[in-house]
């Protein structure tokens, strides 16, 4: 199986970014747009792992080739995206040339930022994509017979694990040539963050939560979020400074077909309740793997 097998390196990075405290109605945001590298010519050196390849390219150890990959980070992360450990690994790698047909897929899992995985395809223009801790029940690779199949796939917010967010990646290679591929994995999940909430007049409770929340959307995508289903009104929480609750992107339009999602903060003193929302980025949508800062002032 070793024998003739040239081997890539393939770099994972996950975001990693601090961003400042802003204050309403200016949120703080982070774009994560994975960029395709262009594809490059180097010689590499090989290991050895576990693999399927897809029925129209049969086991052929001439043909075959391993990619080493790195797992790192960028410099861009919310809180979602900063977890070290990495549940699972779904490794699709698609022929890049024709009708991008799936080439090979592995499945594996116990990695963390800083740990090498190999990956391994025939030889060739191929494109790679990563898709990090998501449920085995909910990615049936044999449901992706090439790259578009998996560009439909979509993912539930209830499913995401903030500890363990789902995270994707892609990028161009050439098997057998490229010396190392560099792959941006990210997540879907999106952070509100209630810095503070200040009052002019005493409050027994202050509660808060997200309405209009999208509830299912699709992973590969870097913008223009369509939502699958809207959940009017998320759970509720005890407010408390630093407060982060999570959200999809979502481009919404605002109205009854695409409401924004919302900050509702509901304020009781004695019989007294009153009602405040906040449109979570002015009504410019939601991106991936973005933070949006608030600092409170009710008066």
């Amino acid at each position: 199986m070793t024998k003739g097998r040239a081997h890539l390196l393939i770099l994972l990075f996950l975001r990693a970014f601090l961003p400042g405290l802003l204050i309403i109605p200016c949120p703080a945001f982070l774009s994560s747009c994975s960029k395709l590298e262009p594809f490059s010519s180097t010689v590499g050196s090989g290991y050895d792992d576990g693999f399927f390849l897809s029925k129209s390219n049969p086991i052929d150890g001439s043909n075959t080739v391993t990619t080493p990959v790195f797992i790192g980070n960028d410099g861009r992360t919310t809180k979602a995206s900063a977890v070290l450990g990495i549940k699972s690994l779904d490794i699709f790698v698609f022929n890049a040339d024709g009708d991008m047909s799936l080439d090979s897929y592995e499945r594996t899992d116990g990695y963390r930022l800083g740990n090498y995985f190999n990956a391994t395809s025939t030889s060739g223009r191929k494109r790679i994509v990563l898709i990090a801790n998501c449920p085995s029940d909910k990615l049936m690779f044999s449901n992706f017979s090439n790259y578009e199949d998996l560009q439909g796939f979509v993912f539930d917010f209830a499913d995401d694990d903030p500890e363990y967010p789902l995270m994707c990646g892609e990028a161009n290679f050439y098997a057998g040539k490229d010396g190392s591929c560099t792959v941006n994995l990210n997540p879907l999940l999106c952070e509100v963050v209630i810095s503070e909430i200040k009052t002019s007049a005493p409050i027994n409770s202050i509660s808060v939560r997200l309405k209009n929340i999208n509830t299912r959307t699709t992973v590969l995508d870097n913008s223009g979020f369509t939502s699958y289903g809207i959940e009017p009104a998320g759970q509720e929480f005890p407010y408390r400074a630093g407060l982060t609750l999570y959200c999809y992107p979502y481009a919404s339009e605002g109205g009854l077909g695409s409401p924004h999602t919302e900050i509702n903060i509901v304020c009781r003193r004695g019989s007294d309740v009153r009602e405040y929302n906040i449109v979570v980025n002015d009504g410019n949508g939601i991106e991936r793997n973005s933070r949006y800062v608030y600092a409170i002032n009710i008066k």
